[in-house]
C-alpha cells in the first residue's frame, strides 16, 4: 500500500506474544496476518488483499500491466500461495526457530525446484 501511495494506518501485532490471539480474534482471520480493514469490510490473506487493492486502486499497479503476460504473475502468486506443501511443512516461515541440521526429503527438493522454475519466467 505504501509502494502504491495508498493511505494506510498500520497496526502491528506481535506474533508469539501474550495477547496476540485476542487482538486478532475479532477479525475472523484464523488468527493470521495480514488483515486489511476498509470501512466495514475485512479482507485477510495476502493474495486476497492484493486482488482487492488492485481492483479498488488500479492506479497503484498491483499487477504488471506491460511486459510479461498478465496471467504469469497471477499464476505465480497463486502457486506460491497454495502449493508446495512439503516445503511449507519442512521449512515453515518462523524466523525465530533455529534449525540445527535437517535433511531435505525428495518431496521438498521437488518443491524447491518448482519454486525456482516458477520464478524464472
Amino acid at each position: 500500500m505504501n509502494h502504491a501511495g495508498i493511505a494506510v494506518e498500520e497496526r502491528r501485532v506481535a506474533s508469539f506474544a501474550g495477547g496476540t490471539d485476542e487482538q486478532l480474534e475479532p477479525y475472523l482471520s484464523d488468527l493470521k496476518v495480514p488483515i486489511l480493514l476498509d470501512e466495514d469490510l475485512i479482507v485477510w490473506d495476502s493474495l486476497s488483499i492484493l486482488e482487492y487493492l488492485t481492483d479498488r486502486h488500479p492506479e497503484g499497479n498491483g499487477w504488471p500491466v506491460t511486459g510479461v503476460p498478465r496471467r504469469q504473475p497471477h499464476r505465480a502468486s497463486a502457486e506460491m500461495h497454495s502449493i508446495f506443501v512439503a516445503l511449507r511443512n519442512a521449512l515453515p516461515m518462523n524466523c525465530r526457530k533455529r534449525f540445527n541440521g535437517f535433511s531435505i526429503s525428495p518431496e521438498v527438493k521437488m518443491d524447491i525446484e518448482m519454486v525456482l522454475a516458477l520464478w524464472r519466467f
